[in-house]
């Protein structure tokens, strides 16, 4: 909005269109575009387009960039159901839990509650965490600090996995990996937390992880002027992809929108423009952005 509002020192205003963008898309049919699967490269591939029809030109011989990177690893089956002997409760990938940790895991155990402990010096002298879930909470740890005392708990006892309480906004990127783990690791909703540590029963879990190829794709678009030679490029950076909500695709909605409100107001730019789409490995823009 800043972009489109300050451009070369003019108040412009947009008729930001999301909708008539979104109804001439077909980004919901391309799935879930995991960085390395057919899916990215096919919207990849339809992000060039209509980039195209908006009027954009290729940075180099195509729109696409590739580049190579480390293999991404993603759940292609995940299940997370607690048995409380009385009834059973699945939940929801990317909505009551994320996977920190990727492989093929079939486990079923209690939950034992370490939301007390003290993490930097805590100990299964009494063989308590055996067999059993143990479950953490963030309280104000950053996410490295809680993946490192769970793989503490998982080196040092006999504990099954781990799961991490995180808070009700809990968001992130797709749920992806970089190596194969022996253990599952899982941040919760406190919600979910608090039936687990006060309830008895069994928490199943069963995960199948693949590994995708080490293929990244960017999209590189430029617009420029016919017959004018300007001295600079001012470069936008913006991101596609996802995971588990398909048809969240409100990012790419309004980087192309974004890109045919520029387009229409190219002979009031003072610059070139470029546009580049990374995929989502490695967070926003990740590998692709250092790539490029």
């Amino acid at each position: 909005a800043i972009v489109i509002l300050f451009i070369n020192k003019n108040i412009v205003v947009a008729d930001f269109s999301i909708a008539e963008m979104r109804r001439s898309l077909d980004f919901e049919r391309a799935g879930e575009m995991i960085p390395g699967s057919r899916e990215a490269r096919e919207g990849a591939e339809l992000l060039a387009l209509e980039l195209k029809k908006i009027g954009f030109l290729p940075i180099s011989d195509s729109f696409i960039q590739d580049y190579e990177r480390d293999a991404i690893i993603e759940p292609i089956y995940d299940e997370l159901v607690f048995d409380s002997g009385d009834e059973k409760t699945a939940y929801e990938a990317g909505k009551d839990y994320f996977a920190d940790s990727f492989g093929m895991f079939d486990v079923s155990a209690s939950v034992y509650d370490g939301r007390r402990m003290d993490y930097y010096s805590m100990e299964d002298t009494y063989g308590e965490f055996s067999g059993k879930w143990i479950l953490l909470e963030k309280r104000k740890y950053s996410h490295k600090d809680m993946m490192a005392f769970s793989e503490k708990i998982l080196e040092e006892s006999e504990a099954i996995g781990v799961l991490v309480s995180g808070n009700e906004n809990e968001s992130r990127y797709a749920s992806q990996g970089r190596s194969i783990s022996k253990s599952p690791v899982l941040t919760i909703s406190e919600r979910m937390a608090e039936r687990l540590a006060g309830g008895n029963g069994q928490l199943i879990y069963r995960q199948i992880a693949k590994t995708n190829g080490n293929e990244g794709l960017n999209v590189l678009a430029k617009l420029e002027e016919p017959g004018k030679e300007k001295e600079k490029t001012m470069l936008i950076g913006l991101s596609y992809g996802w995971q588990y909500e398909p048809l969240k695709s409100g990012k790419i909605d309004f980087g192309l929108e974004l890109a045919r409100q520029l387009a229409k107001r190219q002979d009031e730019l003072g610059m070139n423009l470029a546009l580049a789409f990374f995929d989502m490995a490695g967070g926003s823009g990740g590998d692709g952005k250092a790539f490029l």
